[in-house]
């Protein structure tokens, strides 16, 4: 396979030796681009598997509740739609920012609209523990980037807030009693995933281009 021309960012020692087979990715850090490709696959089998499990969850549910299956058909597809709706904005639009605050919008999406519909205490106690999750998940992964350590960890109350959000939905997303309709899910998602996803990037301040292409070693 061939890689295009590597890109320089704020903060960045420089693009990658020439002959090295590594790129520089959207977090300021030369890699092998074979790691980017494990790490994509890993989150394609570790969504597929958490939105099973949720499938899974919700048709026990819709059995013991005797729900009609169409309405959780589509409150299913409600509850994922917004996050994707907000990925392909955030990709779309030019907002110089990478793709590293979506990793932890698009689960606080997931959680919140999940909050709208389960209004139970064991949701209330699961949404604390994915609270802490997503925190110290975001903490920890932090430090592996020097370049941009501190910067990560200042917005790390941006992240308690969207926490807060989601804990304010859990004990108090009811309406008159009512859960909120599904669909009305897709466009709460969304608006979590866009403005959360916005916030935790990492800006993108510059961008090189005319390196030479690099093939990627077999």
């Amino acid at each position: 396979g061939v890689v295009g021309p590597p890109a320089v960012y704020a903060g960045s020692p420089g693009p990658p030796p020439p002959g090295s087979g590594l790129v520089m990715d959207a977090d300021d850090v030369s890699v092998d681009p074979r790691t980017i490709v494990a790490w994509s696959r890993g989150l394609v089998v570790f969504w597929a598997l958490l939105l099973s499990l949720v499938a899974w969850l919700i048709g026990i549910y819709q059995d013991k509740f005797e729900l009609p299956i169409l309405v959780v058909a589509l409150g299913l597809a409600s509850m994922v739609q917004g996050g994707l709706f907000a990925a392909f904005l955030l990709a779309w639009l030019p907002l110089n920012i990478n793709g590293r605050g979506l990793v932890w919008a698009a689960p606080l999406s997931l959680l919140c609209v999940a909050s709208l519909r389960f209004q139970e205490p064991w949701a209330n106690v699961t949404m604390w523990v994915a609270s802490g999750i997503l925190l110290a998940t975001w903490i920890g992964t932090s430090f592996t980037d020097p370049w941009r350590r501190n910067v990560r960890l200042l917005k790390t109350p941006i992240l308690v807030a969207g926490c807060a959000v989601l804990m304010l939905i859990s004990y108090f997303g009811n309406f008159a009693g009512e859960a909120l309709a599904w669909p009305w899910w897709a466009l709460v998602g969304g608006i979590v995933a866009f403005v959360w996803g916005y916030l935790l990037a990492d800006k993108r301040i510059e961008e090189a281009r005319g390196f030479p292409v690099e093939p990627i070693a077999p």
